[in-house]
């Protein structure tokens, strides 16, 4: 076992838009794991909920009006690089993520890496 310290990323994404950010994160060839590329999870639909502030500009909803919706919970890992991480998620991940917030969660975590 070869425990290696990467970065986890968590994003929860609408259904609608779920193709467009993989496709996104694929292009930022920053998805391999060992001998494989384009490796990351998804999980069945879930519900999300919001409600735009005064000051917001929601992509979806309306001001002081709570939206749920359904979204997937999308995760993958990338190598433990503080401007490969910048670069993903102001390169790939944002620019496609249809939120104007969107919650996105990263964490270090040990994983059984063979390369």
């Amino acid at each position: 076992m070869n425990l290696v310290e990467r970065y986890r990323v968590v994003t929860f994404v609408p259904e609608p838009h779920l193709e467009k950010v993989i496709e996104a994160l694929r292009n930022s060839q920053m998805l391999g794991y060992g001998n494989y590329t384009d490796v990351l999870w998804f999980s069945a639909p879930g519900t999300e909920q919001f409600k735009p502030l005064e000051g917001s500009n929601p992509t979806q909803g309306e001001t002081g009006k709570t939206e749920i919706l359904s979204s997937v919970r999308l995760e993958f890992s990338i190598e433990r690089d503080d401007g490969k991480l910048k670069n993903l998620l102001n390169e790939y991940l944002l620019p496609t993520h249809p939120w104007e917030e969107p919650v996105v969660y990263v964490t270090t975590v040990k994983e059984n890496f063979q390369k």
